[in-house]
């Protein structure tokens, strides 16, 4: 029994027993993929010719069969070499020592061993250009230690050794080269009852790579494919395994190796192959809300909002900020449309409008959501997010009286509820539209709320940073003195600052929150005891 990681050479070991002991002169059965059943039956039967062989990979899908071959033996010999990923063959309760009949052993590839790496470089160095970048300087001893570092320090990988071939073997034109080939031959390949082609079904595992998830679940992906979980095997990781574009581990769907998923990524925005990746992300977090309705899915809170956790890999892959950003927001759309009832796909979509560039888009959003703040089934523990990306949205787009109202009014409703972290998120929001609030009119109440901010945030114990931040804000805005303040005075100081503040920019006309009597009416009865 082989057992490995994805990637490290179980399917080639077994087909180079397989010719080996077939030039031997032995008669070699293969089960060509985890599709295929195994006859119990006629495989026993096999056991009475000579020396008869038999090569399974993927055991992990035929755990019974495999036991139930052992019992029906009776005495007859099969010689039986078969290979499975560990995790794999555990989560399936392999176990050999339970069958009857059987004397077995388990191999387990471990970490490479400088005799098995002079023998992969000595095999790579028989292929014209086979040593790709590892051959570009240095001798056997400097290939044989680049290659063993790149294979222990593959961490992402699926794989370790894939992963140090692709890391050595490949530079960037190279592997795209060799990507496009790969989606070149997925193009042309249809799913059998499904109305999804292979392509795409690649491109949803790719997809999750670029939002940093370990994988996605597979009865998520015979959701997006339109197909029965139990044909995923036969239909579609068969075909992506032979590609070495996918592997399993337990119950999620990989890419074999991150940097193959970053290729095929890149190489969409250059030709698209009919593909949307707005379409792509929002497909998957419109399936898995409506999955994760009756069903616990791995991953389920990342995957429903990976919209907010794409852009970067996105950038990294080639794309502009613009568009990375317009593929999070198409998704991030989706996520608000397929769940109308939650206020943070709301929270999720304003973010990125802002993050893209377009603060007021945002601000509007988010005005609109406060009308409807009483219908958000999740109002009590999203709204505190809520809020502040919303006071951030109006200071980006120059607006600190508006973003003032809304983080006073986002720090008096959730008070009592805020850690530290989100107390000293506030405290900084506040301090930057006071400090913005003071240039723009030179307010003496400006700079006195300052002050009370900062001795807010001193006495709260909030994170270091934030802390940092509203001390270099209070000196920027000519804070007065806090030694004479302390926490109770300041705090009735700012909720004194912040009516009056308030109320002078709704006299002048200076508040661009839509309604802004709804949100003063909100802040007064809460904090204005304290004038």
């Amino acid at each position: 029994m082989l057992l490995a990681a994805a990637g490290d050479g179980k399917s080639t070991a077994l087909m180079q027993v397989a010719y080996r002991m077939h030039k031997a002169g032995r008669n070699v059965y293969w089960r060509p993929h985890a599709g295929v059943t195994l006859d119990v039956s006629a495989i026993a039967d096999l056991a009475t010719e000579e020396a008869p062989l038999l090569i399974v990979d993927e055991a992990d899908n035929c755990v019974p069969a495999l036991e139930e071959l052992a019992g029906a033996l009776e005495g007859r010999q099969l010689d039986v070499v078969a290979g499975a990923r560990l995790s794999d063959w555990r989560n399936a309760r392999g176990d050999i020592s339970r069958f009857a009949n059987v004397t077995a052993s388990e191999e387990t590839f471990g970490r490479l061993s400088r005799r098995e790496g002079r023998a992969i470089i000595a095999a790579w160095s028989s292929i014209p250009k086979g040593l790709g970048l590892l051959g570009d300087k240095g001798g056997l001893d400097e290939q044989l230690k680049r290659l063993l570092d790149a294979v222990e320090s593959d961490k992402r990988s699926n794989g370790s050794l894939l992963g140090g071939l692709f890391r050595l073997r490949f530079d960037q034109s190279r592997l795209d080269a060799h990507v496009n080939e790969m989606l070149d031959n997925l193009e042309e390949h249809t799913i059998d009852g499904s109305h999804v082609s292979l392509l795409k079904a690649f491109i949803y595992v790719c997809a999750f790579e670029i939002g940093g998830l370990a994988g996605i679940d597979r009865r998520l992906w015979a959701e997006l494919l339109g197909i029965d979980v139990k044909e995923l095997r036969r239909t579609v990781e068969f075909s992506l395994g032979t590609e070495a574009a996918t592997a399993r581990a337990g119950g999620l769907v990989q890419v074999r190796h991150p940097e193959i998923a970053r290729s095929a990524i890149r190489l969409l925005r250059g030709r698209s192959r009919g593909l949307d990746l707005g379409e792509i992300y929002g497909d998957i977090v419109r399936s898995a809300i409506a999955l994760g309705r009756h069903l616990e899915l791995a991953d389920y809170s990342r995957v429903v909002h990976l919209p907010t956790k794409i852009s970067d890999g996105l950038r990294e892959a080639g794309y502009s900020k613009i568009s990375s950003y317009q593929i999070a927001v198409n998704a991030a759309s989706e996520a608000a449309e397929a769940e109308p009832s939650l206020l943070v796909y709301e929270t999720d979509l304003g973010s990125l409008y802002r993050k893209m560039g377009q603060p007021e888009v945002a601000a509007e959003r988010y005005a609109a959501a406060y009308t409807r703040m009483h219908l958000y089934r999740d109002r009590e523990r999203s709204a505190s997010g809520f809020f502040y990306d919303w006071s951030l949205s109006y200071l980006d787009a120059d607006e600190p009286a508006s973003a003032l109202l809304v983080a006073a009014v986002g720090l008096s409703r959730e008070r009592a509820k805020l850690t530290r972290t989100e107390a000293g998120r506030y405290f900084v929001v506040i301090a930057r539209s006071l400090v913005r609030i003071g240039r723009d009119t030179g307010s003496e109440r400006a700079r006195l709320g300052l002050a009370a901010v900062f001795k807010l945030a001193e006495s709260t114990l909030v994170p270091a940073d934030d802390l940092e931040a509203c001390r270099n804000l209070s000196s920027q805005g000519k804070a007065p003195s806090t030694s004479q303040l302390d926490s109770s005075l300041a705090l009735r100081l700012l909720e004194k600052c912040l009516v009056q503040l308030t109320r002078e920019a709704a006299a002048l006309q200076t508040l661009r929150v839509p309604n802004p009597g709804l949100l003063s009416a909100t802040i007064e009865p809460l904090i204005g005891q304290g004038r």
